[in-house]
């Protein structure tokens, strides 16, 4: 389990790349950029993705931040629809998205 505190900015490229035993992780607002493959080959089974995040970079289907994750990952937008700086390849493994997402 990760938190990644308000004050960092990006989430680099491969950052957590295999990390087969990371399965949650909490991003706080103030997070603007998660670089490709950030989170390949984890076991994250829910992720939400704050409003201030304007940047997912995914330059094809196996560079996705979540590419390789589980297949019960679903992932949490506060934004109402993606981004127009998120690359279009940022969930081409069609993981379930719920747009609009306050929290609990």
């Amino acid at each position: 389990q990760v938190t990644i505190p308000a004050t960092v900015k990006t989430i680099g490229k491969e950052a957590f790349y295999g990390c087969r035993a990371l399965n949650m992780v909490t991003l706080k607002d103030g997070l603007v950029a998660i670089g490709e493959q950030a989170f390949y080959r984890t076991e994250l089974t829910s992720v939400s993705i704050p409003a201030s995040v304007t940047s997912i970079s995914a330059s094809s289907y196996s560079s996705s931040p979540f590419y390789g994750c589980s297949s019960d990952l679903v992932i949490y937008c506060e934004a109402e629809s993606k981004p127009s700086d998120w690359d279009s390849c940022w969930n081409l493994s069609d993981l379930p998205v719920v747009w609009g997402y306050k929290g609990e």
